[in-house]
C-alpha cells in the first residue's frame, strides 16, 4: 500500500466534506431546525473530514521520512474510527464498549497524526531533540487519555492523576508551538549562511573567501542617489 499516493485524494475528500458540512450547517441555521437527520449528516461529514486530515498528515510523513508502518497505522486507525462513528450514529449502536473503542481509536489516530505532523520539518542538529520529545509526550498523553476512556477514570479523588495528565498536555502543547519556531530559526540561519562576502581586487573583479573570482556589475544605482 503506497500511502503517499493518498495525500491528494484525501485532500480533495477533506475539502468536499468541509464544504458539505458548512452548507448543511447554513441550511439548518436558516431553517431554524437541527433535527436528528441533520445532526447525523453533520457528524458523518465531520468524521470523514477529520479522518482525511489525519490521513494527509500521515501520508506526508511517509513521503518525507519513509516510515510506512507509522503512516499506515495512522491512516487505518483514523478511517476505522470514522467508519465506527458513522455506523454508530446511523444504526444507533449504543453499547458502552463500542463507543469506548471509538474513543481509543480516535485518540490513537489523532496522536499518530500529531506525531507525523511535527516530524515533517527538518530541524538543525542542535534542535532535533524537540521532535523525539514531542513523540514521547504525545504518546504518553494518548496512553493517559485512552486509559481514562477504557477505565472511566472520572472520579474526583484522582486529583494527582489528572494533574499529571494536565502537565503532559501542557508539555505537548509547548513543544507543538516550539517546533514551528525552530523551523523559522533554521530558515533564518540558512538565509544568513547564503550571504556572499567579496573582497575587491581591481576593476570589477572581486574574490570570495573560498578563492572564487567574480566579475561584479551594478544593475541598479545605490539607494538615496
Amino acid at each position: 500500500m503506497d500511502v503517499t499516493k493518498l495525500r491528494e485524494p484525501l485532500l480533495k475528500v477533506f475539502i468536499w466534506f468541509l464544504v458539505i458540512t458548512a452548507l448543511i450547517a447554513i441550511i439548518a441555521v436558516l431553517a431554524g431546525e437541527f433535527g436528528e437527520f441533520i445532526v447525523k449528516v453533520v457528524v458523518t461529514s465531520t468524521s470523514i473530514s477529520a479522518a482525511s486530515l489525519c490521513g494527509m498528515s500521515c501520508a506526508a510523513f511517509v513521503e518525507r521520512r519513509g516510515r510506512h508502518e507509522l503512516g499506515i497505522t495512522g491512516v487505518a486507525l483514523a478511517w476505522a474510527a470514522a467508519a465506527m462513528i458513522i455506523c454508530g450514529i446511523w444504526f444507533e449502536w449504543g453499547d458502552d464498549d463500542y463507543w469506548k473503542a471509538i474513543g481509543v481509536l480516535s485518540v490513537s489516530a489523532g496522536a499518530i497524526a500529531h506525531i507525523c505532523l511535527l516530524g515533517l520539518p527538518q530541524l538543525d542538529a542542535r534542535h532535533r531533540w524537540a521532535q523525539p520529545f514531542a513523540t514521547v509526550s504525545i504518546t504518553i498523553l494518548a496512553i493517559q487519555l485512552n486509559f481514562t476512556i477504557i477505565f472511566e477514570l472520572f472520579d474526583d479523588d484522582l486529583v494527582l492523576y489528572f494533574r499529571l495528565l494536565a502537565v503532559v498536555a501542557i508539555l505537548t502543547g509547548l513543544v507543538t508551538l516550539t517546533i514551528p519556531i525552530l523551523v523559522k530559526l533554521r530558515k533564518n540561519a540558512q538565509s544568513a549562511a547564503q550571504r556572499l562576502v567579496l573582497e575587491h581586487l581591481d576593476g570589477d573583479r572581486y574574490k570570495a573567501d573560498n578563492g572564487t573570482i567574480y566579475h561584479v556589475t551594478a544593475v541598479s544605482p545605490p539607494p538615496n542617489t
